[in-house]
């Protein structure tokens, strides 16, 4: 009497197995793009925070209206000490141009805090106030 498996049952486990990673690969596709998302947000909130620090330490607040917009470059950041270089673009995976890209911090004199961060290119930025140096 010969031992093994039939062709019918080795096919069977095959359909079995493709059903099974049909059903599981988009769920698995969707955590990365989940986790990718999370951490361009924290990397984001990340860099706003420096912006935040840099401001409350570096800048006379009491002289700007309310609703300033300031950009303060990345190379300032990274020049005072707030952020380690190079900083990576987490979508592209390459570093950015520490000159030309910024955060946009929105001041709000009456209440004191900044908040609205965003992250572009200086050009892409509304800035009432740009801190390049």
């Amino acid at each position: 009497m010969k031992r093994g498996f039939t062709l019918i049952e080795l096919l069977a486990v095959i359909v079995i197995i493709a059903l099974i990673s049909l059903i599981a690969f988009p769920s698995i596709l969707n955590q990365f793009s989940k986790s990718r998302g999370n951490m361009n947000s924290a990397s984001t909130e990340t860099l706003v925070n420096a912006a935040e620090l840099y401001l409350d330490s570096n800048v006379n607040l009491q002289k700007y209206k309310t609703d300033t917009n300031f950009c303060v470059t990345l190379e300032v950041l990274v020049n005072n000490g707030l952020l380690k270089g190079p900083i990576k673009n987490v979508e592209t995976g390459k570093n950015m141009d520490l000159k030309t890209n910024a955060i946009q911090i929105t001041y709000h004199a009456d209440t004191k805090v900044m908040n609205g961060g965003k992250l572009g290119g200086l050009t892409s930025l509304t800035c009432t106030e740009k801190i390049t140096s």
